[in-house]
């Protein structure tokens, strides 16, 4: 690395613009020529010569480099850059409808983004919900308020008070069998004496394809409505007690049971049978027998394709697989060879 010294502290400097920097002020006042010019020596050089450095009286600069040679004002700010490799900007996107300018165009897109009046956005917060009935978009509270003066739609919602948090699940569980609605968990907030938990409709939100578009949707369609349904449970820990704010009231469906999914302790009744080696014409067969034109719920919507799934899910369907744990499985392996009574060896 070339350095660059003053003669008047012997202090170094890898770049001529600190160098000029430097005399300017350390030096301004006190090391000045006759002329009105800082007269220092460059010892790196091997030179005994006085140099011009810097005039004060005009304010223009000068600085040292290699071959000895001066660069004037208004070159110096040039030959800053130069120095410090630096490459100008070049701003070759711009906004057709403001002055703006930018160098990516990504930062393009992004402030187009800003002109768009009237228009939905494709991509919005994840706080901000669509109604169902029309086109508008807003937070939770203030949909609340859209459905009910735009849409006159009556929200019911009730408040309850439990004692523990098992209580609250067998309520949940009852209020989804006799409404035919189910309530998935949307935030969770667990700290140390507080509890937090919110639960929202399984049909509100936007259908986003997963798939590479091989298969085509199922015949009754997504479970999502493409919009905002209020319907929610909210569980708040205040003290000992579990206090619940309920809102009932559906908005953009029917509250239909084929779009519910089993619940785990059906799941795991059916899983049993499975495992039992009972065949599946049986099972459905019992199952479709205690249908009732009052009490037609999910499990009664049960096809084979739900129970080659449950039989999946719980690793029923190979004796290869003995547990999903594998961990677990090498444990039941290692337990039936030592139960067989022809050893080998690995």
């Amino acid at each position: 690395m070339n350095l660059t010294y003053c003669n008047f502290c012997t202090k170094k400097f890898s770049n001529p613009y600190n160098l000029n920097k430097h005399l300017k002020q350390i030096h301004a006042k006190s090391e000045v020529g006759t002329d009105g010019a800082i007269l220092i020596q460059k010892p790196k050089l091997g030179s005994e010569q006085i140099q011009d450095v810097s005039i004060l009286n005009t304010g223009k600069t000068k600085d040292i480099m290699e071959n000895k040679q001066y660069i004037k004002h208004p070159e110096e700010r040039n030959y800053l850059k130069s120095f410090k490799d630096k490459k100008k900007k070049s701003y070759n996107f711009l906004c057709d409808q403001c002055p703006k300018q930018f160098i990516y165009l990504t930062n393009l897109k992004s402030h187009m983004k800003t002109h768009e009046t009237g228009a939905v956005s494709k991509k919005h917060s994840k706080k901000e919900k669509k109604c169902v009935l029309c086109d508008h978009i807003c937070n939770n509270l203030d949909m609340l308020s859209h459905y009910e003066q735009n849409h006159n739609i009556s929200i019911q919602n009730s408040n309850m008070v439990f004692s523990n948090i098992e209580d609250f699940y067998i309520w949940k569980d009852k209020y989804e069998n006799e409404t035919n609605s189910l309530f998935i968990k949307n935030c969770n907030t667990l700290r140390e004496g507080y509890i937090y938990k919110s639960f929202k409709c399984n049909r509100s939100g936007t259908y986003v394809s997963k798939s590479s578009g091989i298969r085509h949707l199922k015949m009754k369609g997504s479970n999502k409505i493409n919009g905002f349904c209020p319907a929610a449970i909210k569980l708040k820990k205040s003290g000992e007690e579990y206090h619940v704010h309920v809102i009932h009231t559906h908005v953009g469906h029917k509250t239909a049971i084929g779009h519910l999914n089993h619940k785990k302790s059906e799941r795991e009744i059916l899983a049993a049978k499975i495992a039992l080696k009972i065949p599946f014409d049986d099972i459905l067969d019992e199952i479709r027998d205690s249908i009732s034109d009052s009490n037609l719920k999910r499990i009664h919507l049960l096809t084979k394709k739900d129970l080659y799934n449950i039989e999946s899910s719980f690793n029923l369907h190979s004796t290869t697989i003995r547990h999903q744990n594998d961990l677990v499985s090498l444990e039941s392996w290692i337990s039936e060879m030592q139960n067989k009574t022809d050893h080998f060896i690995l």
